[in-house]
């Protein structure tokens, strides 16, 4: 047999197997922290299913504060979505801020170490700001890693939380 002919033969039993193969759905992301100033005990997946706003922010980030107040902005304009925003301070810290700043959405504490929560987010690098939103499903739409480009977190937040609820182009990670 040709050796063009054995090439075309193999990748189309690769085609087929590709075809054939089952797709997994997209992982469902999950939040079990608890709320900054209530201490009680918050988990997303209990919560009823809508687009949501993940922010993880840090006291000593300045485009975080930014952020946060951008998005209360936002939470008020939109209470169909849900916002949360996640601490990464120590909880006496992130009271401060919070008490400085009138907040319109829950915060959360992260743990001791956020390292792993992050990375099951897709921060692998561990930087802040980050910024995802979920589908109503908690899949994972669009994410931005880096201060926030407010006219694109404005399209995806259209595209992911206000209209189709699938997945775009995630923002360029910045370090």
């Amino acid at each position: 047999m040709p050796r063009t002919k054995r090439f075309s033969l193999l990748f189309a039993c690769l085609a087929n197997l590709a075809l054939a193969a089952p797709v997994s759905a997209p992982p469902k992301l999950e939040l079990a922290l608890p709320e900054l100033r209530s201490q009680q005990a918050f988990r997303l997946s209990a919560e009823p299913a809508k687009p949501t706003v993940v922010n993880f922010w840090t006291n000593g980030c300045a485009p975080c504060l930014g952020e946060l107040r951008y998005f209360s902005q936002l939470a008020l304009a939109h209470p169909e979505v849900r916002f949360l925003g996640v601490a990464l301070d120590s909880r006496d810290a992130a009271l401060k801020l919070l008490d400085d700043n009138a907040l319109s959405f829950t915060n959360l504490l992260a743990p001791e170490d956020p390292r792993p929560l992050l990375r099951s987010f897709g921060n692998g690098i561990v930087a802040m700001p980050f910024t995802i939103i979920l589908n109503p499903d908690r899949s994972r739409c669009w994410a931005n890693l880096g201060e926030l480009d407010r006219a694109r977190f404005n399209q995806a937040f259209d595209y992911c939380a206000l209209g189709h609820r699938q997945a775009v182009t995630p923002a360029r990670a910045r370090s």
